[in-house]
Parts: C-alpha cells; sequence; structure tokens
C-alpha cells in the first residue's frame, strides 16, 4: 500500500490524492496537463519506464530503430523524447517519455517491451515510490467492461456477448464497431458503427458512445442502424442532451436490406436481413481488390503499361467477403446470402444449447440453437466461427462442455466459444 501524495491523470485532470491508499487502477492514465514539479509538458500519457540496470544504451537503440521505421508524417506527429534519468538505484534506472497522440504512438512504445526487464510504473512520490503497471495501460486506461480478443491474419476481433445482457464488438485495424450493448473505454476511438437492431444489450451505450466523444473532443461518429429505428435513436439523443446540458452529436445512418457502406478504398460493408423480433440487420465486410481484366491476359506487361498510360482501365474490382456478422437472429438469417458462409471470419450467436431447450421455440424469439449449427456443420466454409450471445441460464463451463462435446469434428477447430 502506498501512502502519501499520489499523482494520477484521469481523463486530462491531475489529482492529488493524500488521503486515500493509491489505487493501482490510477497509473499511466490520459492526459493532457503540465507538471509543474518537474516542468514537463504530458500529450497523451506519464509514466517512467524502469528496466535493468546497463539497458539505456538498449533503450535509446530500440526508440532510433522505432522511428527510423515510420513514415516521415508518423514520425512527425509522434514526437517522442527520453528524459534519464531522474532516479538512479542499485537495480533500476528510471526515464520518462512523453509521446505526442497518434494512431502509432502506443505501437512504438510496445516495441521497446522487446527489452528484457522493461516495466512502465507510475510516478507516485518525489522520492521514488512506484506502481507496476501493464504497457497495454497506455491504450486502456480504464477497464470498465470485458473485452475478449482473438488475432486472425492481420485483423484482430474485440469484444463481449450475452444474452440479454451486452454484446459490442470491433476490428480496431478496420475501425468499424458492431453494435452498442456497453461501450469499453478502449472502444471510444472506433468511428464507425453497424447496429444491428434495437434492443438494449445491443444499443444501451449509444448515448454513452457519442458523449464521450464529445468530451474527449474527438469528431462524431457514424453509426448505421436498421432505418426503422433511426428515429427513436434520435429521439433518445435529444432526451440526452437535455439530462447531460450539452451536445450528442452524431451522425445516424439508416440501411435497408440490400444497401453497402463504402467506408475506404479497401472496405465496404453490406447490409443482410435478418430474423429476428424486430427490424434487423446482419452485415458483411468486404476487401476491395482488383485484378487483370481477362480479355487483356494474353498482353505482356509492356502492352498493358501503354494501355494503362492512354487511359484505359486495364484492371477490374472484386471482393472479398472477410467478415460476416449475424447480430442476434434464428438460424435462417445464415442462409440468406452464400457470403456468409465463406466469410474468413462469422461471428454468429448461439443463444440456445441444451436439449431442454427446443430449437423450434428458440427461432420464435429469434435465436439460434447449438442444433441449427450443427445441421448446418458442412455448409461453413469459413477459417474461425466465432460462436457468442449464449444464454445466462447455463453456467459458462456447462455451455463450454456442452458445445465442445456436440459439435461436428469438421468444424470444432475452427469454432471459437466467445466465454
Amino acid at each position: 500500500v502506498l501512502k502519501g501524495p499520489v499523482h494520477t491523470f484521469i481523463d486530462g485532470r491531475v489529482a492529488l490524492s493524500n488521503q486515500r491508499q493509491a489505487d493501482p487502477h490510477d497509473d499511466i492514465q490520459i492526459s493532457r496537463s503540465v507538471d509543474e514539479d518537474l516542468g514537463l509538458r504530458t500529450w497523451v500519457s506519464h509514466g517512467w519506464l524502469a528496466f535493468p540496470e546497463g539497458h539505456w544504451d538498449g533503450l535509446q537503440e530500440a526508440m532510433r530503430s522505432g522511428l527510423e521505421a515510420m513514415s516521415s508524417g508518423t514520425r512527425l506527429a509522434i514526437q517522442a523524447r527520453v528524459r534519464a534519468f531522474w532516479l538512479r538505484t542499485k537495480r533500476l534506472e528510471v526515464v520518462m517519455i512523453s509521446v505526442k497522440r497518434s494512431s502509432s504512438a502506443s505501437a512504438s512504445l510496445l516495441a521497446l517491451s522487446n527489452i528484457g526487464g522493461i516495466a512502465i510504473v507510475s510516478r507516485c512520490t518525489r522520492a521514488g515510490i512506484f506502481m507496476e503497471a501493464d504497457l497495454e495501460s497506455l491504450e486502456t486506461p480504464v477497464d470498465n467492461a470485458p473485452v475478449l480478443s482473438m488475432k486472425h491474419g492481420t485483423i484482430t476481433v474485440e469484444g463481449y456477448s450475452r444474452a440479454a445482457v451486452q454484446t459490442y464488438w470491433r476490428v480496431p485495424e478496420w475501425k468499424i464497431g458492431f453494435d452498442l450493448g456497453l461501450q469499453p473505454w478502449s472502444f471510444m476511438s472506433t468511428p464507425n458503427w453497424f447496429v444491428s437492431h434495437g434492443h438494449l444489450d445491443h444499443i444501451a451505450a449509444l448515448p454513452a458512445l457519442v458523449t464521450r466523444r464529445r468530451m474527449m473532443k474527438m469528431e462524431p461518429p457514424t453509426i448505421y442502424m436498421p432505418v426503422e429505428i433511426v428515429e427513436p435513436c434520435e429521439a433518445l439523443l435529444r432526451v440526452v442532451q437535455r439530462l447531460d446540458r450539452g451536445r450528442a452529436p452524431a451522425r445516424l445512418v439508416g440501411l435497408k436490406p440490400g444497401d453497402t457502406v463504402e467506408l475506404s478504398r479497401e472496405l465496404a460493408v453490406s447490409a443482410f436481413p435478418t430474423d429476428h423480433r424486430i427490424e434487423s440487420l446482419g452485415f458483411i465486410v468486404w476487401e476491395k481488390r482488383k485484378k487483370l481484366k481477362p480479355e487483356l491476359a494474353h498482353l505482356d506487361g509492356h502492352q498493358i503499361r501503354d494501355l494503362r498510360l492512354s487511359g484505359v482501365e486495364v484492371s477490374s474490382e472484386f471482393r472479398m467477403p472477410r467478415l460476416a456478422y449475424m447480430g442476434d437472429t434464428s438460424p435462417s438469417g445464415l442462409d440468406v446470402d452464400p457470403a456468409i458462409y465463406h466469410a474468413d471470419i462469422l461471428i454468429c450467436e448461439m443463444t440456445f444449447v441444451t436439449k431442454f431447450e427446443r430449437p423450434e421455440d428458440s427461432h420464435k424469439f429469434g435465436h439460434t440453437h447449438l442444433e441449427d449449427i450443427v445441421a448446418r456443420a458442412d455448409r461453413f466454409k469459413n477459417e474461425v466461427i466465432i460462436v457468442s450471445h449464449f444464454s445466462t441460464r447455463q453456467h459458462a463451463d456447462t455451455i463450454r462442455k456442452i458445445v465442445e462435446k456436440r459439435l461436428p469434428e469438421s468444424i470444432r477447430d475452427r469454432v471459437k466459444i466467445w466465454l
């Protein structure tokens, strides 16, 4: 237990606490403050790197290598500086790093973890008392909601889902998320969201996302949703503005089955109908690629170059389904589009799993049963099948045992039970 004045940085405010015990969650918080004691300006995080004696040269080299590997624009945005040293002990050298906010800032600091023995600790008193903290604290200074994570290829899937509790997912590399049942603090930076339907366990955190981004001076988010719920959501945000006495700016976009959102040069998201108790949509994320037109395949490289220089389009676009998100649906939603079964990653619900919960009863409420997945086992060509949104009637261990026992061998290794 640490005693004495503890400097913590929370949401841009500096707090001095000498009347309470130090909270281990207070270390390395987002800050835009000036430390008058040391005369140091802090842009994103304020912390100390502690590492074994003799590693100072390695730290400097890692910083140089990391900055040289970045583009000039990113390098200018980061503006990292290292001050050595504020405190030396027999075992530790301590330095301070300030990093200006950028998408690559935390990545450059995480690269330092390759140097053995590095840990981040926060300054507590001028006498040099420290608390250890995880490097991930730079990205997630507040842990307010459970988040599970899985890496597949070049993307990361993060999220959590339990029926009637909360559902939220995101792919940070694509800057998109699905559903807003709760809003983990780390998800706040994601600007584009796709809401499957209007039940509260999928949309209750809409006001939190909008008002937090306003508070942190971020651009208003763009939130795509079934066209039928746009007006009620606009009304909800108007009520929040009255309660909060502040603006709740957001761009709400209504989608119908068959609509496609061109997110960027590389990505598009299409909406398809699902079968739930209310208006609902599923979404497929497509990666856009180009290939040479078949009628030009007989030409050599020089001829193709000449055509391109003359203004002739020599390639055609094709799209690959990278991720399919089902939201809440009966199993008929899976059969709407063949791309659902061919996407690299499929996120689908499996609300009920026991033999006492009959599949036909699940369908009446717009949900999918384990047996529905088993019956379609041969259709799944996905590399990863994430099953989630399990009922709270059963304990997680019970669900896992039932699902693992019942899954056919043809898909067992590809199924990720999200618990």
